[in-house]
This record gives C-alpha cells, structure tokens and sequence, in this order.
C-alpha cells in the first residue's frame, strides 16, 4: 500500500473534482462512527429524494483538511465531520443525470452498500 494518497487527478488524467461537500458521518445507537472514515475509501454515493436501486453511484470523496487542502498521508486520521471533493466515477453520466439532481444544498449520502454511512450537503459545484 502506499504511504501517500494517490490523488485522482493522477490516478484519472482529470483536472478537477466534480463538486465539494459538507459531510458528517453517522453514528449508531451507541454514539460510535457507523464506518471510520479513511482517505481513499471508495462509498457509494446517492441522492435524497431518490430512493430507489437507480439512486447509487459511484461518486468517491477526496477529504481535505481544515485548510482545505487534500489530505494526502494516509496515516492522517480523517474528521468525523468535514469537507470532500467529490469526483464522479462515470463521468460520462454528468449530463444525463447529475446535471439535474446535484446543485448546492442538495443533500447526499456516502454510502456502505445500502447502509447511509454520511450525510452531506453540496456546496460547490464545478461543471457549467
């Protein structure tokens, strides 16, 4: 594994995220994180509003820091609440569905499978 986060800037050949995000993970009835989050974790993504099996993409956040900038160690403990950029997997969707549904103030999900392990909100949007 490497030690240092491979940013998808690298990784896709892209130039910029898709959009940010405010996100706060969910805890469980014990008040524990319901998933730890960590620097590369590649959850799922869907709307709310739209809960149905059509509703789950593969949107993958990138966590900065409080400066705003991408954590990039990897032994960097990852906030519990935070800001991501948020990159989307099949860019070639962006125009068929994402255009319509992600604005600011859209809430969102990170998801483990069918299990909303985040809320978010959309702040920041970066295609016209």
């Amino acid at each position: 594994m490497p030690e240092k986060f491979i940013t998808y800037q690298e990784l896709w050949g892209r130039d910029l995220h898709d959009f940010c995000v405010e996100y706060e993970f969910l805890l469980d009835e014990n008040n524990n994180s319901i998933k730890q989050p960590f620097q590369g974790m590649r959850s799922d993504f869907s709307y709310e509003g739209y809960d149905n099996e059509e509703n789950y993409f593969c949107i993958h956040p990138v966590f900065l820091n409080k400066d705003g900038e991408v954590i990039i160690d990897l032994d960097e403990e990852i906030s519990l609440t935070g800001k991501a950029q948020m990159w989307i997997l099949m860019h070639e969707r962006v125009n068929e569905i994402h255009k319509h549904r992600a604005k600011p103030g859209t809430i969102c999900y990170f998801m483990d499978g069918l299990k909303r392990i985040a809320k978010a909100m959309i702040t920041e949007i970066n295609w016209k």
